[in-house]
């Protein structure tokens, strides 16, 4: 913390918190990645993709997959 603690939070005003100052905004952010799932969140873009396929007309399935591996690997 000693060599990030004087960064602000947010914004560009000296006025504004440190996070030295807002120790519990980084516990905070700590616990929330070891509360995390992280099969659930790669699990999660693939079903995103799946519900947006439904809407696809079938005739235009193969270019959604297309544009959607193209998107996968930018």
């Amino acid at each position: 913390m000693s060599s990030v603690g004087y960064r602000l939070v947010d914004g560009f005003d000296v006025t504004f918190p440190t996070l030295g100052e807002t120790a519990e905004l980084v516990l905070g952010k700590f616990a929330a990645a070891l509360a995390a799932d992280p099969d659930a969140a790669r699990r999660k873009p693939d079903s995103m993709v799946e519900e947006m396929r439904k809407r696809v007309h079938v005739e235009s399935q193969s270019e959604f997959d297309m544009l959607v591996e193209e998107a996968r690997l930018v």
